[in-house]
């Protein structure tokens, strides 16, 4: 099943669709709808969220639905810090994340195309990058103050 989150109704109804997907034994690619770097972050560490997003590394369960790069196998690889299942299942996933390839530039820093080795995507890195530009764009001090509010 392909998922566009931002276009099925973010990320609860994405999660919730996931779910029933998986209760009947299919797998979930999470795709982008040209969307920033920022998103394609945030959309990696969701699928690890999800436990992976299925296992298919065939590439053609990674359809983005669209025509050209978008339906690249981009598995998700150095993954956070968490039980070693998931990080096997997330090393094993397919993502239709290859519109970021498209962009002119990034917010992202570093831009999202720097995650991406061989086609796969840095999940370590993303998490440090959406955290550098929060701090780049709000400020450290400010970002925190949000964070524990």
């Amino acid at each position: 099943l392909v998922l566009k989150p931002t276009l099925v109704g973010g990320v609860e109804a994405t999660a919730r669709l996931a779910g029933l997907a998986a209760a009947h034994g299919r797998s979930v690619t999470l795709t982008a709808a040209f969307e920033s770097g920022v998103a394609h972050a945030h959309l990696a560490l969701f699928c690890l969220a999800l436990g992976g997003c299925g296992a298919d590394t065939g590439g053609e369960g990674a359809g983005g639905g669209g025509g050209g790069q978008e339906g690249r196998d981009a598995r998700s690889v150095a993954g956070l810090a968490a039980p070693s299942d998931r990080d096997a299942a997330a090393a094993a996933t397919a993502h239709g994340l290859a519109t970021y390839e498209r962009l002119a530039e990034d917010i992202l820093m570093p831009p999202f195309r720097s995650l991406v080795v061989a086609d796969l995507v840095d999940l370590r890195g993303a998490a440090l990058a959406l955290d550098a530009t929060a701090d780049a764009q709000w400020g450290h001090a400010e970002r925190e103050h949000l964070v524990r509010s």
